[in-house]
């Protein structure tokens, strides 16, 4: 099998998540809420420490990662910024 590309990599997350009308399924609107919050999509990456209150450039520079992972499956899913914003747990 040939190295996948990122345009295989995206193909293939499109084919798993859009249902045939071209929105998210109701299993990838699910995983999509629950990445959102995991990876801090609506807040601040700027993690601040409970016992000093000063920034924890540890947990920081975590969040940030997470926010890339994000980022990088929203692109790759080309969602645009109403349906991003749109994922919420109450539908």
């Amino acid at each position: 099998m040939a190295r996948a590309t990122s345009k295989d990599h995206q193909v293939a997350l499109r084919r798993m998540c859009f249902d045939g009308r071209g929105g998210l399924n109701r299993d990838a609107k699910l995983i999509a809420i629950a990445l959102k919050r995991f990876c801090r999509a609506d807040r601040t990456s700027l993690m601040f420490s409970p016992q000093t209150g000063m920034i924890d450039p540890v947990a920081t520079a975590a969040a940030v990662a997470r926010r890339e992972v994000y980022d990088y499956l929203r692109r790759l899913l080309n969602l645009d910024d109403y349906v991003e914003v749109n994922l919420r747990e109450d539908e």
